[in-house]
């Protein structure tokens, strides 16, 4: 026994997906690169500041779906962390901690946004 089954328009239905797919894929990554300027520009205002150096080089590297804020002072580990001697002073933490809720928010928006088209 054999059974022969067609569906109209489901070639069509597998494109409009892919499509769905790839512009949910690019309003994600947006909203990834908007962050990570956002965290820069948070962490640069909580920095503790003595010589202005490592508030001056706070930065933002994006790349497809990655956003890599980073201290380049080679002492922003110790001001974030604390030591022995000195009291933690963080400010990348609470600048991340700040944004992630604005993230999800705008991820779930994008998505179910998508889903509904």
């Amino acid at each position: 026994m054999k059974v022969e089954m067609e569906f109209e328009g489901l070639d069509t239905f597998v494109r409009n997906v892919s499509k769905l797919a790839e512009e949910v894929s690019r309003e994600i990554d947006g909203a990834v690169e908007e962050t990570g300027y956002r965290i820069e520009k948070n962490a640069q205002e909580n920095a503790a500041v003595d010589t202005g150096y490592m508030k001056q080089n706070i930065s933002n590297e994006h790349k497809k779906m990655t956003s890599v804020v980073t201290s380049h002072a080679h002492y922003s580990y110790y001001v974030e962390k604390g030591t022995r001697r000195t009291r933690a002073q963080p400010f990348m933490g609470p600048a991340v901690k700040k944004e992630r809720p604005r993230f999800f928010k705008i991820v779930r928006s994008i998505v179910k946004n998508g889903v509904i088209k």
